[in-house]
């Protein structure tokens, strides 16, 4: 998908931004979407990789990961943890 505007203006309005995200997101949930790869890789292993992100690379303090933590531990996973982050959607 063209990202520039669709009328060649430098902006977007909000009826032109709201139909390029539609469209952006329509490719993403058909895994249409130019550069997206399919991993394979379970949604457990993502938040791992994220928390350690969290923990490390964004030197976040240990009270703010252990809330991270406790919020994917009791909430996500036990609703996606073991399936592909690509079969992952929003309820539509």
């Amino acid at each position: 998908m063209e990202r520039a505007h669709p009328a060649g203006r430098g902006y977007f309005t909000k009826r032109t931004a709201e139909a390029w995200l539609r469209e952006v997101l329509d490719q993403a949930r058909r895994g249409t979407l130019p550069g997206l790869v399919r991993t394979g890789v379970a949604f457990v292993e993502a938040a791992d990789e994220w928390l350690r992100y969290v923990e490390h690379d964004r030197e976040r303090k240990p009270s703010t990961v252990a809330g991270y933590r406790a919020l994917v531990l009791s909430l996500v996973l036990p609703t996606v943890g073991v399936h592909p982050i690509e079969s992952i959607t929003t309820p539509t």
